[in-house]
């Protein structure tokens, strides 16, 4: 129990709860007003950082399909039509 009673401590100290002491009996009360004030702050740091990696995934994503390659160089290098398997060669010896 010691280290139970160390976070309600920290708690308190914090002011995120508050405790009551009536006899042997240690009642904790959550306080909604700091609660709400940290989970306004996440929040906004949520909603900057969702739209910020909303951007950069697009950006990646565009960065990505820029440095695809075309249908015709995805199967290897283009063969010059002069050259092309069939077709005889004019080479003189």
């Amino acid at each position: 129990m010691p280290a139970v009673s160390r976070h309600l401590k920290a708690l308190e100290r914090a002011g995120l709860i508050s405790r009551t002491r009536s006899g042997k009996l240690r009642m904790s009360r959550i306080e909604a007003a700091p609660l709400r004030e940290a989970a306004e702050w996440i929040e906004r740091y949520r909603r900057f950082w969702d739209t910020s990696l909303t951007r950069l995934d697009a950006h990646l994503a565009a960065v990505q399909a820029a440095d695809r390659p075309t249908d015709r160089t995805a199967h290897g290098p283009a063969i010059p039509d002069d050259e092309s398997p069939g077709k005889p060669h004019d080479k003189e010896n």
